[in-house]
């Protein structure tokens, strides 16, 4: 009996162990560790589609496209509701909070939340560049001064990216 890969029951080190070691599947998102995090991902947002996060069942459906995953059960009715609110004109706009809803918070700034998403995973990049150099170097104000004044960046904006940055890849 030869074994399936399955990402939404597989742990990591089955992920890993059938992953093909020539490398294709390295780059290719439909590889096993690919799946496995993918799934780890969409896992991790159903708290919020739960309470009425139309974004994040966009995001969602969107990571099983890219990763060749089915989406679970629970994904599948959050998708058909919010889809279907529109389709069956209960509600007149994709925005509307019974179909998707807006993306972005009243008063968002899209170039601020655009410079921090182009920019927080440089920020932790050359925060573990300058510790991997100079392990005993504190995280701190100053390595933010550091780390920030390159990318165009404050101390605190340098810091607050930092840390999203480490909180998603924690999921």
């Amino acid at each position: 009996m030869n074994f399936v890969f399955d990402p939404w029951t597989a742990n990591f080190d089955e992920a890993k162990h059938s992953q093909d070691v020539s490398g294709r599947d390295f780059v290719d998102p439909r590889g096993p560790l690919h799946q496995f995090f993918a799934a780890k991902q969409i896992e991790a947002n159903k708290a919020g589609i739960d309470a009425g996060d139309g974004f994040a069942v966009l995001a969602c459906i969107r990571t099983c496209v890219t990763h060749g995953l089915i989406a679970p059960e629970w994904l599948v009715y959050a998708f058909n509701r919010r889809y279907d609110a529109v389709l069956n004109c209960r509600v007149d706009s994709w925005d509307s909070p019974l179909a998707f809803g807006k993306p972005y918070k009243k008063g968002a700034h899209l170039a601020a939340l655009r410079k921090a998403r182009t920019k927080r995973f440089a920020v932790l990049n050359a925060v573990k560049d300058i510790r991997s150099r100079e392990p005993k170097t504190p995280i701190d104000k100053g390595l933010f001064e550091r780390v920030g004044g390159p990318l165009g960046l404050g101390a605190t904006l340098a810091e607050e990216l930092y840390y999203q940055a480490k909180v998603l890849m924690r999921r």
